[in-house]
């Protein structure tokens, strides 16, 4: 990349690829496939609002004359540019059309393609019986399309993860960035990085404030997250803008660095919308806890006036686990313990389901076979 140049999503080997496919003088359909599967590889970056208006622009130039391969590409973009969106499974009905239209083409590499994405929405929903049943039907890491292996891969790298498999994590990481680096889907490779890192990082985080951090883990999950984020930004990728300053503040928190972490959430939007991620929410409850550790008193007693508890039952549990946790703190400190003992019995039970819901995923994983290491060769065949 030449000094002072712009980077951009566009500038990845799997986009460029498919651009000049398109630019050889695809067919109708085949411009079709080919601008989805950009916008596939789009909604994972910086530029997912581009991405967003792919499947008008492809229904626009059909005007109802779609066919079902068509509609197989147009629903699955859909699918997956709404989950990224709003980072909810509220938009897996339309993964489920998408794999239906492959049924009734008959086409496996994209049953398993749509397969692989409804594996991903079940597991964000925490329906791990349904994550189970679609990575099997996906191929995992056999599957015919390489973006289809390496999606099923990255999911059962995150569901072990989760469920505090770290060497299943590990195995299954790698496998998903050999696919991505073949490929050239730097969102991919930036991702089994990142979100390895990322959910360390929040088991460090809730292990912080409920009793056994292990401190030797945290310099590790620092210099992978800065690596990440740093190629993240020399790639023009940058999916995760929202939730950087959020991480960042979480580390320098355990590292006792509260007035640098408090920095680090003052370039926020002052309220939380509904579809942020439940990471970036949550830190609208740390910014006044923050403040309190900082000893700015009255700024803390205004943000926690202008908070709605209500936000907190809303988050994922192990978020909601360490917000409950701040807020007893506050009304400790603020507020002569009125509610502490509720809020410590919120943050208890917020923990207690979230250590449940790990449990009940490594069983999954374990009835499932999918503990087991994947093959590690890689074959990219046409796609």
């Amino acid at each position: 990349m030449e000094s002072g140049s712009q980077a951009s999503p566009k500038d990845a080997p799997i986009f460029l690829a498919l651009e000049k496919r398109i630019q050889d003088g695809a067919d109708a359909k085949e411009w079709a496939r080919l601008r989805a599967r950009q916008g596939l590889y789009l909604t994972r970056t910086a530029a997912s609002d581009e991405a967003a208006g792919i499947p008008d622009e492809i229904r626009a130039r059909f005007a109802g004359r779609e066919s079902p391969d068509v509609f197989f590409w147009v629903w699955l973009l859909e699918g997956v540019s709404g989950f990224f969106r709003t980072a909810t499974a509220q938009d897996l009905d339309r993964i489920l059309r998408a794999h239906a239209a492959a049924c009734t083409l008959g086409d496996r590499p994209l049953q398993q393609y749509a397969a692989a994405w409804a594996a991903h929405l079940c597991f964000a929903a925490d329906d791990f019986a349904g994550m189970a049943r679609w990575l099997a039907a996906s191929g995992l890491h056999q599957a015919e399309l390489p973006e289809a292996a390496c999606r099923a891969c990255l999911v059962v790298a995150a569901a072990c993860q989760t469920a505090g498999d770290d060497r299943g994590s590990t195995v299954w990481h790698g496998r998903a960035r050999e696919i991505a680096r073949a490929l050239g889907d730097r969102a991919s490779l930036i991702a089994s990085v990142e979100n390895r890192a990322i959910m360390r990082l929040n088991r460090l985080w809730v292990r912080g404030f409920l009793g056994d951090f292990v401190a030797s883990e945290l310099r590790e999950v620092e210099i992978e997250l800065l690596g990440g984020q740093g190629y993240e930004r020399a790639t023009g990728t940058e999916a995760m803008a929202a939730e950087a300053p959020v991480l960042r503040a979480r580390i320098e928190v355990l590292k006792g660095r509260h007035a640098a972490a408090l920095k680090q959430l003052e370039s926020m939007r002052s309220t939380p919308h509904g579809d942020d991620p439940s990471v970036v929410r949550a830190a609208h409850v740390m910014k006044p806890w923050l403040q309190w550790k900082d000893g700015r008193r009255d700024e803390a007693l205004a943000g926690l006036a202008a908070l709605d508890p209500g936000v907190i039952d809303a988050l994922h549990d192990d978020d909601a686990a360490v917000c409950w946790k701040m807020m007893h703190d506050l009304d400790q400190a603020l507020h002569g313990g009125r509610r502490s003992a509720d809020y410590l019995r919120r943050s208890d039970a917020a923990h207690g389901r979230h250590r449940a819901c790990a449990d009940s995923l490594l069983d999954v994983l374990k009835s499932g076979g999918l503990l087991q290491a994947p093959e590690s060769s890689v074959s990219l065949g046409s796609s």
